[in-house]
């Protein structure tokens, strides 16, 4: 069977019937990496579908040439270039490894879990050809313990004659243990804890070999590239952030945890308006994840859902988490809960975390509860993001800084009645999900 690329016009959009042009859901034409099956794919189905990738050579010039022209930046969060990250383990001492970072621990997002549940074979395609491109000797996909995700991945590489290189990883369920130099500590044999370094993991990271860390969405990009080339990849997306998107939806939307594909970039609040009922009068979203950043309407209308950090005054879309404020909810007491999570799953390794995040943890429950010392606390938060900022081992203090300050600017209204003991909707919080605190990493 001839494999036949994704097409572009053939969209039909969200499996809700209010769709907008541009957005796929699991089994959609249109869709790129939720093409297929709303089931398992397994090998034959999966090869039937595409087609076999090219056996690349190890260090393949052409291949790294390619995966630079496409300009494939990674799923994960940061959205950092895949082709530096391959460029820096070219460079490295010794065979690279490539580790798929399956862990997710985003703990309202569902699409890299999802892709590893239904694509397996596709994640794995993708992984052996950034092997090929680095010359990896080892491929390992991690993968948070308990995950669903494990039997199918592992019956994935038991169906394939070419895995003989490719291992899985079970992780500890938490969520620091999902950040890059913590994964590759927890491989390496320590602690699943964020690790000070000097180079780049890229260049020396497991057994202080040249380590490539991806998401599981960014190596399913690299499977679908790897068959149809950098033009077509750049032909969904936009010129300056080209490629699909996987995005999840969160909070209060009809279904929480649907994952939907963005093959053109669309405005925010065009993207929520087409999921939920009509004329619903949602006031905020949280945009990237739980360490992400709150918008108001104003703030959405200025935000277009699509690859990349953001620039121009649109926010970048993170880990591809949007989480929705419906009406009825207190903004400032769900960023409260949030921060207090979040605080509680700091490694304790820095004075960012061990003494900052406690603090604005703090601070946030404070203007929750009302009263008069609102306006204090807020004062304080802000005190706090220029002490904190840029200081941890991690990301998490600065990423949990600046969802807070983003709730403190978005809901001034809310403070205000808080600070005169008006609000009545901080009883109701919930909107997202928070999985049970579990202790220190291993």
């Amino acid at each position: 069977m001839t494999p036949v690329a994704p097409a572009l016009d053939a969209v039909r959009t969200s499996p809700d019937p209010r769709s907008i042009a541009g957005i796929a859901g699991v089994g959609d034409p249109g869709a790129r990496l939720l093409a297929g099956p709303e089931s398992r794919e397994g090998l034959a189905d999966h090869l039937g579908r595409l087609g076999e990738t090219r056996r690349w050579p190890p260090r393949a010039p052409e291949l790294l040439q390619m995966i630079r022209q496409s300009g494939l930046t990674g799923r994960g969060g940061g959205h950092f270039p895949l082709a530096r990250k391959v460029e820096a383990a070219l460079k490295g001492r010794g065979p690279a490894v490539v580790v798929v970072n399956g862990t997710e621990s985003e703990p309202a997002s569902a699409k890299d879990r999802l892709l590893l549940r239904l694509r397996p074979h596709l994640v794995i395609d993708g992984a052996l050809t950034v092997a090929a491109a680095c010359g990896a000797t080892r491929v390992v996909i991690a993968v948070h313990a308990g995950s669903p995700a494990l039997t199918s991945v592992a019956a994935a590489i038991e169906e394939r004659d070419d895995c003989a290189t490719v291992g899985v990883a079970v992780v500890p369920d938490r969520y620091i243990a999902g950040e890059s130099s913590a994964l590759v500590s927890w491989l390496g044999g320590g602690r699943a804890a964020p690790a000070s370094r000097t180079r780049p993991t890229a260049e020396c990271g497991l057994d202080a070999r040249p380590t490539v860390v991806s998401n599981t969405e960014t190596v399913c990009h690299v499977g679908l590239l790897a068959r149809f080339g950098d033009t077509w990849f750049r032909t969904a997306g936009s010129p300056a952030a080209p490629g699909s998107l996987l995005v999840t939806l969160a909070g209060d939307v009809p279904d929480p945890g649907m994952v939907l594909e963005v093959v053109h970039p669309v405005r925010l609040p065009d993207l929520v308006d087409a999921l939920c009922e009509p004329g619903y009068r949602w006031q905020a979203v949280l945009v990237g994840g739980y360490g992400g950043a709150w918008v108001d309407r104003v703030g959405a209308s200025r935000t277009l859902v699509q690859p990349g950090r953001g620039s121009h005054g649109s926010l970048g879309i993170g880990c591809g988490l949007i989480g929705v404020l419906g009406p009825g909810r207190c903004g400032l007491a769900e960023a409260s809960r949030l921060v207090g999570w979040l605080a509680a799953q700091r490694a304790g390794q820095c004075g960012a975390c061990s003494y900052g995040l406690p603090l604005v943890a703090e601070e946030m429950e404070l203007v929750s509860g009302g009263g008069r010392g609102v306006r204090r606390s807020q004062r304080r938060v802000a005190s706090l993001a220029h002490s904190v900022a840029g200081r941890g081992l991690c990301s998490l203090p600065d990423a949990t800084i600046a969802m807070a300050e983003s709730a403190l600017a978005v809901f001034t209204a809310e403070a205000e009645l808080h600070r005169r003991g008006r609000c009545t909707a901080a009883s109701r919080p919930g909107a997202f999900p928070l999985p049970v605190t579990r202790g220190a990493p291993a």
